[in-house]
């Protein structure tokens, strides 16, 4: 089955929240679970019916998630993907596209 679901912001947006969420990351005490914890909101938890006991899970970001470490989202309540689903990814079409 194939489920389809829209993101609820802009891409620009979007690409402002993955840099403020890595920027945090970065950081040594960097405040990184407010921006991670929007963005599970926004990317995960509308396919977290769909995800619930799926492990291992494979991800293939696209455009600015290309970047984004899932792993270290969080949940609401506190929790890290990483800690709930074992994550992998692949390269998106378009990454491997521009490869060639």
């Amino acid at each position: 089955r194939l489920h389809v679901y829209r993101l609820p912001i802009a891409k620009t947006d979007l690409e402002a929240r993955v840099q403020e969420f890595w920027g945090e990351c970065s950081q040594p005490g960097g405040r990184y679970q407010g921006p991670g914890a929007r963005l599970y909101r926004d990317l995960i938890q509308p396919a977290a019916a769909d995800l619930a006991g799926k492990t291992p899970l494979v991800l293939v970001p696209d455009g600015p998630l290309h970047t984004l470490p899932f792993q270290a989202l969080q949940d609401s309540s506190g929790k890290h993907r990483i800690d709930r689903t074992a994550l992998s990814d692949a390269p998106a079409v378009s990454a491997l596209l521009a490869m060639f």
